[in-house]
């Protein structure tokens, strides 16, 4: 596949104003990423147009008066382009580009991601214990919360450090995704550490304030209503196999963390992120 520059947020508002509708998500966040792109794709090979080129082969093609509620986006580089309806929730359709009607509209994909095969991430939950924070001592295998409350006096930096190469990785996609900490205990609100998460995280949930245990599938439904995404929308990060199996069948993204793995290098590299 071949790219363009990103398009940028003053551009994507002018198409949407010219073409009087709110874009997907996913096509913005594409957009994004690149201006138009083109080459071999899940449904073959795809011509996907800048936005400067969108509302021009609009009217051009005539779509409007033969097919009202759609709006072309790019094509196939011959004879057909690809559509959204926008009367049935963006759903793509390969009209040809003469001779376009409803009856020769055929659905290609449910949406512009699945059209793209890509996979649109609005909110990461990180797990914390042993994730994000591990022990001093690397032979203690205890909970990292009994730690701290049998240990009351000792300094936190003494009992605990935080991973900061994985903490500069999560900050670097702040830009792009929304992340935040579920985690059982309380460790996370000691005054040393506190500030340094607030920073980076939009939220820091523990199984007290979600009202559901992290082995129950219902928290994860709870946090992804909370936030506003749907659970496909919405990966968890976790070192605990029964955690990553209840966000599963809640319908989340999963990602089992072990140390000293690079898992933002293998989240960025599987999944595409949007802030819309």
């Amino acid at each position: 596949m071949e790219y363009n520059p990103p398009a940028t947020d003053l551009t994507i508002e002018k198409l949407e104003a010219d073409l009087k509708v709110t874009l997907p998500d996913s096509y913005k966040t594409f957009l994004h990423d690149t201006d138009g792109a083109e080459g071999d794709a899940a449904v073959g090979y795809i011509v996907l147009w800048s936005t400067s080129e969108i509302v021009k082969l609009n009217k051009e093609s005539g779509i409007e008066n033969l097919l009202p509620g759609f709006i072309l986006f790019g094509g196939d580089g011959a004879n057909e382009g690809f559509a959204f309806n926008t009367q049935n929730d963006f759903e793509i359709v390969k009209v040809p580009l003469v001779g376009m009607s409803l009856e020769t509209a055929m659905p290609v994909a449910k949406d512009f991601a699945e059209l793209m095969d890509i996979e649109i991430i609005k909110l990461i939950i990180w797990d914390f214990s042993r994730t994000i924070l591990f022990p001093a001592n690397v032979n203690y295998t205890g909970g990292l919360n009994l730690l701290a409350e049998q240990n009351p006096d000792t300094p936190f930096h003494e009992l605990f450090y935080l991973d900061r190469e994985l903490l500069n990785g999560i900050f670097a996609l702040k830009e792009t995704v929304t992340s935040i900490i579920f985690t059982t205990g309380t460790v996370q609100n000691n005054v040393e550490v506190m500030p340094k998460l607030r920073k980076i995280f939009a939220s820091i949930e523990n199984v007290k304030s979600v009202g559901f245990a992290k082995e129950d599938q219902r928290a994860y439904k709870k946090l992804c209503e909370k936030f506003g995404v749907k659970p496909s929308e919405a990966l968890f990060i976790d070192d605990e196999l029964r955690n990553i199996k209840a966000a599963n069948m809640a319908g989340l993204h999963t990602e089992h963390f072990e140390q000293n793995t690079d898992i933002v290098g293998i989240i960025n590299s599987k999944y595409t992120f949007s802030n819309y």
